[in-house]
């Protein structure tokens, strides 16, 4: 009965033992399976939190693209109106020159005959009064400025073109008289020219006058010879302050007049 006892005690704690290392394997098993389900857990929040982040570096880099194109964008804008705003005041001021030059732009459809000779030349037709004074014809601009056509009554043989300024002259200042009286000319430019066919000489300076006290009178013109007759044209500013578009005024119209003397009307 004792030995029955002794094995019964015996087998009950080898299968108690048996239980034990069960017991043990499985919680042994079942940690390794938590530790292994906290590895893939926190892989998968690591996976999380890296797509997270390329997410948002992403997001980084578009904006910072999207301000880039932004700030270029206006910086173009910005280029864009002042390019504008430039060239509306380059407009501006083309608009106001063409304004200007067409001022003084002086149409010259009339016709003027020297007198006793067929020498012929177009002069204005507007805005401009004509007297004529001995061998000069003055036209008038107010008491602005004036151009005048002067052809001396006498024909001469081998006149030099200097000889010829010299004959004009004093004819010239004649005319003038009622506008400005005037003494020697201080030529500051003198050329030789031939225009049509017809040597001549072109001349810039300016005159002395006592109606004009401390200023100089700009004058421009052309000395020639047609037909042995020598002849000018000439033009003036009268103003006291000699006014920039009054001297360019006057140039142009000389410049212009000079290319239409001829010999038919």
């Amino acid at each position: 009965m004792n030995n029955n006892e002794s094995n019964y005690d015996i087998i009950q704690n080898n299968n108690y033992e048996q239980n034990n290392d069960y017991n043990n394997q499985t919680a042994s098993d079942n940690n390794v399976n938590n530790s292994n389900m906290n590895n893939i857990n926190l892989n998968k929040d690591n996976k999380n939190w890296l797509i997270i982040l390329i997410i948002f570096i992403i997001v980084l880099i578009l904006g910072v693209i999207l301000l880039l194109n932004s700030s270029k964008k206006n910086n173009q804008n910005n280029l864009t109106d002042e390019t504008t705003s430039s060239n509306e005041v380059d407009n501006q001021n083309n608009s106001e020159s063409n304004n200007q030059n067409d001022k003084y732009d002086y149409t010259i459809n009339d016709v003027f005959k020297i007198t006793g000779h067929k020498i012929y030349v177009n002069v204005p037709d507007r805005y401009f009064n004509d007297v004529e004074y001995g061998y000069s014809q003055l036209f008038t601009y107010g008491d602005e400025y004036a151009v005048t056509v002067t052809g001396i009554d006498e024909q001469y043989d081998d006149l030099t073109l200097d000889n010829a300024f010299e004959k004009c002259e004093r004819s010239y200042k004649n005319s003038l008289m009622s506008h400005a009286r005037i003494g020697d000319i201080s030529i500051t430019k003198k050329e030789e020219v031939t225009i049509n066919g017809i040597p001549m000489i072109r001349i810039t300076g300016t005159y002395p006058s006592d109606d004009y006290i401390g200023t100089n009178l700009y004058t421009v013109g052309y000395l020639f010879v047609y037909d042995g007759i020598p002849c000018s044209i000439r033009g003036i500013v009268f103003k006291q302050e000699q006014p920039e578009e009054y001297i360019a005024a006057i140039t142009k119209l000389v410049d212009k007049m000079i290319y239409t003397v001829r010999d038919t009307k």
